[in-house]
């Protein structure tokens, strides 16, 4: 089994790299990986708090079908979707100091939005592309 997150959207030859991954498991192994969903809401905040963000990332990855294609052309996909509920951790805070000041609060803000979030959405996970902070690929070698 190999686990990765927060690693491929860094490289713009993304089948290097998952050849690189997949080379260090064995037929029938099971590769998870995790990339920041950055879209929605996650993609307002992130240019708020850190908008050079977009520039250290390959943007074509950071969709879950390009995700799925680009992983499952040497895998068999077992799960691909969006990943955990809204979290303001995911965010990058630059030097300004206004910023870090509202991701400081955010952070203790949290706790509350997470309390609203499971009273508003009970049991139905409000995990998508507008507020998860994570997008997550599992996949079977082949």
């Amino acid at each position: 089994m190999l686990c990765r997150g927060g690693v491929i959207e860094h490289f713009t030859e993304l089948g290097d790299i998952i050849d690189c991954h997949l080379n260090l498991l064995k037929r029938g192994g099971m590769i998870i990986v995790s990339v920041p969903n950055l879209n929605g809401m996650n993609r307002l905040l992130a240019r708020f708090f850190f908008k050079d963000i977009f520039k250290h990332h390959n943007e074509l990855i950071l969709d879950r079908n390009n995700l799925n294609n680009v992983l499952s052309r040497k895998t068999d996909m077992v799960f691909c979707n969006y990943f955990g509920s809204f979290n303001f951790g995911l965010f990058m805070v630059g030097d300004n100091l206004f910023k870090k000041i509202m991701h400081k609060l955010s952070l203790y803000f949290q706790f509350f939005l997470n309390l609203f979030l499971s009273l508003v959405f009970r049991k139905n996970s409000p995990e998508s592309r507008y507020f998860s902070p994570y997008i997550m690929y599992i996949g079977i070698k082949k």
